[in-house]
C-alpha cells in the first residue's frame, strides 16, 4: 500500500518500470523488487530476522532468530520508520468475541467472518483497507481528522508528482542537518474519506475508549463490530542494537544516516527518506559519507 508515483527513479541504478504517473499496487512493487535483486545478484538472504547487534572489537555482531551470527566491519540498520505495531491499550478492554487485527496482517477480505468491521485510523492504510473490504462488508472507518487528497485528474500529471517530489526534495534538504536526518510526511490519503462514504463506508469518529459493549467514539456514538482492524501505525524499536545513538524518545540520532558509532549508519528511517521515490537519492548521499 505504497503511495509513489511510478514515474521516479526507483532504486540505484534501475529504474521503476512506468509509462506514466500511476498509483502502483502491492504486486507491482514486490515484483519490481525482485527483479531489481535478480538484475544485481544480489546475495539477499529471506527469512531471516535480525534480533540483535552488538560490537565486538573493531566489528560488529548480527545474531539472528535461529542464532546464526555474521560478523561485518559496517552495518547499514534500514528496518525503516514502521516496526513494532502500535494499537490503543484501550483495545484491551474490548470482549473476546470482537476480532482485532492490525493493518500489517490483514491480507485480503477472506480472512474477516460476516459481520460489520470497523477500520480505526483514516490514513492511506486505513482508507485502502476500507475500500477492499468494501466488496464483501459493511465497513466504517473511524478517522480522528480527515488528510488532504488532490483530485484524480491532478495526480495523473506529471507536473503534480514533480512539484511534489520538488517540494519534498526541498524541505529535505532544509532539514537534513537535524540529529534524524530528513523528517516530514506525506500530507494526504488515497482513495479520499468522501469517495469511500460515496460507495457506503460509514465514516465516523475517533475511537477514545472500549469497554464490553464495545468502542466509544468522539462523536458521541458506540459501535460494537465484529471485527476491529487497527490501522494506528507504528514505533520505532530499537532496543535490539546495543550502544546505538538514541535520542529519549528511542529515536535514532545520525547526520544523513551518519551516527557517532564508527562503521553504524541509518537508512530511510524517517520521514520522507522512507519512501519508495526517495530511498534511491538517500542511498546514494549514505554510500558516499561511507566511502570517505
Amino acid at each position: 500500500m505504497l503511495f509513489t508515483p511510478r514515474s521516479v527513479d526507483g532504486l540505484p541504478g534501475l529504474r521503476f518500470p512506468a509509462a506514466g504517473p500511476t498509483f502502483p499496487g502491492k504486486q507491482e512493487v514486490v515484483s519490481y523488487l525482485e527483479r531489481y535483486t535478480a538484475h544485481f545478484s544480489l546475495p539477499v538472504r529471506y527469512a531471516t530476522r535480525i534480533t540483535a547487534l552488538r560490537r565486538e572489537g573493531d566489528a560488529f555482531a548480527a545474531v539472528s532468530a535461529a542464532e546464526d551470527t555474521f560478523s561485518t566491519r559496517q552495518v547499514v540498520v534500514a528496518t525503516g520508520p514502521y516496526q513494532k505495531r502500535r494499537v490503543p491499550r484501550f483495545a484491551a478492554d474490548l470482549p473476546s468475541d470482537i476480532v482485532q487485527l492490525h493493518s500489517s496482517e490483514y491480507r485480503n477480505p477472506s480472512q474477516l467472518l460476516a459481520g460489520d468491521i470497523l477500520v480505526v485510523g483514516g490514513a492511506n492504510s486505513g482508507a485502502q483497507i476500507a475500500e477492499d473490504l468494501l466488496r464483501t462488508h459493511r465497513v466504517a472507518l473511524s478517522s480522528g481528522r480527515r488528510l488532504r487528497t488532490p483530485p484524480a485528474w491532478l495526480r495523473a500529471t506529471r507536473l503534480f508528482w514533480g512539484l511534489l517530489g520538488l517540494g519534498e526534495r526541498v524541505g529535505a534538504s532544509l532539514r537534513r542537518r537535524t540529529p534524524r536526518g530528513p523528517v516530514g510526511r506525506a500530507a494526504f490519503v488515497v482513495p479520499s474519506l468522501g469517495s469511500l462514504e460515496a460507495r457506503g463506508v460509514d465514516v465516523v469518529g475517533r475511537a477514545i475508549a472500549a469497554d464490553s459493549a464495545g468502542l466509544a467514539l468522539d462523536d458521541g456514538r458506540r459501535v460494537r463490530p465484529a471485527c476491529v482492524v487497527w490501522a494506528t501505525g507504528y514505533v520505532q524499536d530499537h532496543g535490539w542494537i546495543e550502544g546505538a545513538p538514541l535520542d529519549d524518545d528511542g529515536l535514532p540520532r545520525h547526520y544523513d544516516g551518519v551516527t557517532r558509532v564508527p562503521g553504524l549508519y541509518f537508512l530511510g528511517m524517517t520521514g520522507v527518506a522512507s519512501l519508495l521515490p526517495h530511498i534511491g537519492r538517500a542511498a546514494r548521499l549514505l554510500a558516499e559519507r561511507m566511502r570517505r
